[in-house]
């Protein structure tokens, strides 16, 4: 058990935690600064601890768990009980060799089939120093199961904590409630989605899959399926620009770019078109105050 934890002032003050009602902030601040949590971000915390440090029946447990996972700020896997920050890593670095070697020794300590692996071992490589070379390529690998990990992870679900404290009361509910196929689809989680290895791979631009997931978690099936398609259409669209110029797949999803009208993305003259435009009528840089292709600044498309 941890005797302190940091937490930035600019926690109070970001857009994410001033849209978050009260309960959602002091649960934010307890899984950052809680007796339980580690400095990977990724610990075990059943609902049953959060409800006895903090005085919370299981049903307010639940809900505020489920309105930070929407945001965001937690991801939960439900059937070992951990949870992951996803930005943690980003603002606790490890600052020496003892911290690197201690990060791997709590990433060992993770179950070996949690949905959670790939996502730390990502968010590692990303904002980890002093990491020993076979933890990073033992990280490597473990990432490369992001596309499809273990179907462990899922929305905070408040059922499935009430079976465990009211089993007899929760049994006889289910009996009388039909299952729902819109429920069945609402609780797959956006990061063992199938369909956003599918977006993945027809996106032209493959850099920051970490935060792709945590846009695709914010879409709906609906947003999800028509993403899928039009990133096929879009990067037709740009199949002559070069990938560094375009939007990372996160912009383009949090932007909602699916919605654009596909001729508009066919507006913009391509990257190379404007290179070889540029070189071959001024060689040597251009007469006075015309500028090199290489001083032009160019926007993201």
């Amino acid at each position: 058990m941890r005797d302190y934890g940091k937490l930035y002032t600019t926690f109070w003050t970001s857009e994410t935690t001033r849209d978050l009602g009260d309960s959602a902030k002091v649960l934010a601040a307890y899984l950052l600064t809680g007796p339980h949590t580690s400095m990977l971000g990724c610990f075990r915390l059943p609902r049953g601890y959060i409800g006895e440090d903090l005085g919370w029946p299981l049903s307010k447990t639940n809900t505020t768990l489920l309105e930070l996972f929407r945001k965001g700020f937690v991801i939960v896997d439900n059937e070992s009980g951990w949870v992951f920050l996803p930005k943690f890593l980003r603002w606790n670095k490890a600052e020496n060799h003892n911290q690197g070697k201690q990060l791997s020794r709590l990433f060992d300590q993770m179950p070996g089939a949690s949905a959670l692996r790939p996502l730390v071992a990502l968010a590692l490589l990303e904002n980890s120093r002093f990491l020993s070379d076979g933890f990073i390529a033992l990280l490597v690998t473990v990432s490369e199961r992001l596309p499809n990990p273990s179907e462990t992870l899922s929305e905070p679900s408040r059922n499935q904590e009430q079976e465990q404290e009211q089993e007899q009361e929760q049994e006889q509910e289910q009996e009388q409630e039909p299952s729902s196929p819109a429920r069945k689809r609402a609780a797959r989680p956006a990061s063992i989605d199938p369909l956003f290895d599918s977006f993945w791979m027809a996106y032209p631009k493959k850099s920051g899959k970490v935060d792709a997931v945590k846009a695709w978690a914010r879409l709906n099936a609906e947003e999800r399926a028509k993403a899928t398609e039009m990133a096929a259409v879009y990067a037709e669209a740009k199949a002559e620009v070069e990938p560094g110029f375009l939007k990372d797949a996160s912009g383009w999803l949090n932007g909602k770019k699916f919605d654009d009208d596909p001729s508009t993305w066919r507006s913009f003259p391509s990257i190379r078109r404007s290179r070889s435009i540029v070189q071959s009528s001024f060689p040597d840089g251009g007469p006075d105050g015309i500028p090199k292709y290489s001083d032009v600044p160019v926007k993201e498309v």
